[in-house]
């Protein structure tokens, strides 16, 4: 009885997807309202703001209004680490040069429960998995560069809400505003001790791309 129970659901969801299941693909900025490097010395005064990047969404029903949404992401995020050269004391010049940067490209995936009455339209919030990659580069006085890299995992939550509009049958453009907060879990580099080291970020994206539903 639990079998056929089983079965006759798995094909109900099967039935759904073939009509309801959506893609998206979309282009996003965000901007990070915490970053944990505000406290590295490295930085001084600098900190991360800004990001871009990529990202692909598929959301699949679950039930009547309510859906699996997976999204992929790349984002790509740097921070110029600058010097300030004295020219003349006496007339107090002096010019700003970048003499290295801290870059970070993580590749989250999101899954989450999405509520949607209206196609491509809703809310939802879920778990989030990263992968992401650390550099540091910097420029020598001898004019050679050094770089330093090490890897991070990270776990968090995020939110996000979808706005669209009809193209046409079948396609739509879309809207979405995102936060996510992530902690890392796990480092890996070299060998290297991260003991003391943390790394935790809280950002906002907002994303204009394209979805299309499968009917």
């Amino acid at each position: 009885m639990k079998v056929k129970l089983g079965a006759t659901y798995f094909v109900f969801l099967m039935s759904l997807g073939y009509s309801q299941m959506s893609y998206s693909v979309s282009y996003h900025s965000g901007y990070f309202m915490q970053h944990s490097e505000y406290d590295n010395p490295i930085t001084e005064n600098e900190e991360f703001q800004f990001s871009n990047g990529l990202q692909g969404s598929i959301t699949y029903p679950i039930a009547r209004n309510k859906y699996i949404q997976l999204n992929f992401g790349l984002i790509s995020s740097k921070l110029p680490l600058m010097d300030t050269f004295i020219i003349s004391e006496v007339h107090n010049t002096s010019y700003q040069k970048e003499i290295g940067s801290l870059e970070e490209i993580a590749f989250p995936l999101d899954v989450r429960i999405f509520i949607s009455e209206k196609v491509l339209t809703g809310y939802g919030c879920g778990i989030t998995f990263s992968g992401i990659n650390h550099s540091f580069k910097r420029k020598t006085p001898i004019g050679s560069r050094f770089e330093d890299t090490f890897n991070s995992t990270g776990l968090g939550l995020n939110g996000i809400v979808r706005f669209s509009y009809e193209i046409s049958e079948s396609t739509f453009l879309i809207s979405d505003i995102t936060v996510r907060y992530l902690k890392a879990i796990r480092f890996s580099g070299e060998g290297r001790d991260f003991s003391n080291y943390n790394h935790n970020t809280f950002q906002v994206t907002l994303a204009v791309g394209l979805g299309r539903i499968r009917k």
